[in-house]
């Protein structure tokens, strides 16, 4: 659904929170805080069980038509929830949406500031989305905003001083996007499922001619990954075996983008080399890694997207 943005006058901000089986009471206060900061917000869930809310309890102040919650009744993966969240807020009339993660607790005025900042960055109406500063809490340090060099990353440190940064990249959870960028780039690539989904559009928006950028006056938490890896006193994101199929895989598909730049798409390899080479060498589980991985490989290759199924 295509909707002129050119005749926009104030934000209307929806908000899409993905589900997988969340925890409870965090997912309770991630959507009270979400609430907060939107019009409306709509909760995709990729679960086989529906998801229990007490709607009474988080609409304080606001009527039914603010929340929905969409039951998938099995796991779509993340791009196609997005994508049933971003439709469904498009038909509300929204200007700009936000995306969120499930255990993604969105900071009191977030959406506000984020917005300011849009206004004065955006006067060719040439961005495509801003984002946030992240503190991930598995980790315990903030994540640097990415900007792809020549044949390297470019990792911009966030500090105290609030900065508005060009990214190459941003992290779907608590990012905003703007009408005019959803319907120019499209939605995200649903046969992704899950990883590179932010990484794909993001590159697709930048070859359309849109900017990207990061907030550093804003910082949301998120727990990155699983619980990390540490090797000698360094800790290292981590994921589990089948994650790690699609990111190989999905690593492989981005390489077979036209639109990508071929030194960036070096960057993506060479990232997904040596990831591949880390992580069958030293989890425990080792070998559960390396098999899903050279599934992954096997999959990309052949062009084989969509869902996980075992080759076996």
């Amino acid at each position: 659904m295509i909707v002129n943005s050119q005749q926009i006058s104030s934000p209307i901000v929806g908000g899409v929170i993905v589900a997988y089986y969340p925890e409870e009471v965090q997912f309770l206060n991630v959507v009270k805080a979400a609430l907060n900061e939107v019009d409306f917000l709509v909760l995709v869930n990729n679960s086989e069980t529906p998801i229990e809310i007490d709607k009474q309890h988080v609409l304080v102040g606001k009527d039914n038509k603010h929340l929905d919650i969409i039951e998938n009744g099995e796991n779509f993966g993340i791009a196609k929830a997005l994508n049933i969240g971003l439709e469904d807020l498009i038909k509300k009339g929204c200007t700009h949406f936000l995306m969120l993660d499930q255990d993604s607790l969105v900071p009191h005025a977030m959406v506000k500031h984020l917005l300011e900042t849009l206004d004065v960055i955006n006067t060719d109406n040439n961005v495509a989305a801003i984002g946030p500063a992240y503190f991930n809490s598995r980790l315990n340090k903030y994540a640097p905003f990415i900007q792809f060099g020549n044949w390297t990353l470019k990792k911009i440190k966030v500090n105290s001083q609030p900065k508005i940064i060009e990214a190459h990249f941003l992290i779907s959870s608590g990012t905003l996007l703007t009408l005019d960028a959803v319907n120019n780039v499209g939605l995200m690539e649903e046969s992704l499922f899950i990883d590179y989904v932010d990484t794909e559009w993001c590159f697709r928006a930048i070859a359309k001619g849109y900017k990207l950028f990061g907030f550093s006056g804003v910082v949301m938490e998120h727990a990155l990954g699983d619980a990390p890896l540490v090797l000698f006193g360094k800790q290292f994101p981590m994921h589990s075996p089948l994650r790690h199929y699609y990111l190989v895989r999905n690593a492989l598909s981005l390489l077979k983008k036209s639109y990508i730049p071929i030194n960036w798409r070096f960057i993506v390899f060479w990232r997904m080399f040596r990831s591949f080479v880390f992580y069958s060498l030293l989890p425990t589980n080792r070998f559960e890694h390396l098999s899903k991985m050279f599934e992954g490989m096997v999959d990309g290759i052949q062009g084989k997207l969509g869902k996980y199924k075992s080759n076996a």
